[in-house]
């Protein structure tokens, strides 16, 4: 599926692929159901590793050699930018 360049902000990885993060159950009913099209992303009640949106792409941002970064978001999100600059801190 593509992206729609138009909309402020990308949809969610798992909706836009069709992907699921979670899964209860064995490895035999995960291919079937991944085969039949029938997955179903199993509830979490906290999550440690996903992102917002922001910081997804302010990371991807931070990536790219000499570019400038103007955020618009809440100083709250914004707050943590800095911590990525440090990738153009290291010797390449």
């Amino acid at each position: 599926m593509r992206v729609n360049i138009k909309s402020p902000e990308v949809e969610i990885r798992e909706r836009r692929l069709g992907s699921i993060t979670g899964f209860y159950g064995s490895a035999s009913e995960l291919c079937n159901k991944s085969k039949s099209g029938k997955l179903c992303d199993r509830m979490h009640s906290f999550s440690q590793c996903l992102g917002c949106s922001s910081g997804n792409a302010l990371c991807q941002l931070a990536l790219i050699l000499d570019a400038v970064v103007i955020n618009h978001a809440p100083l709250g999100c914004s707050a943590d930018f800095s911590d990525f600059n440090f990738i153009n801190r290291v010797e390449r």
